[in-house]
């Protein structure tokens, strides 16, 4: 559904979720901020469908993918990209 974004559609999508959310704290548990996304860098893709087989198809065939957002399970990323913290 969505992978590599340019920073101007993160910023549109940002924007979207202030809207929509009411403040940049609220936006925050779903949109990153514009220079903090995984998928400006193209670490990262939502996928539409079948989540379930989706993380199937991730396990058996041994991605390097995981799903570090609780609260967006439609959201995978690359093994190892997030710097530690």
């Amino acid at each position: 559904v969505s992978g590599y974004r340019s920073t101007a559609r993160q910023t549109e999508l940002w924007e979207q979720a202030i809207a929509r959310y009411g403040s940049a704290e609220a936006a925050d548990d779903w949109v990153a901020r514009p220079g903090a996304s995984m998928h400006e860098r193209g670490l990262a893709v939502d996928l539409a469908g079948d989540l379930d087989l989706a993380v199937e198809i991730i396990d058996r065939l041994d991605l390097p993918l995981h799903r570090p957002l609780p609260n967006e399970p439609w959201h995978f990323e690359l093994l190892g990209s997030r710097p530690a913290t």
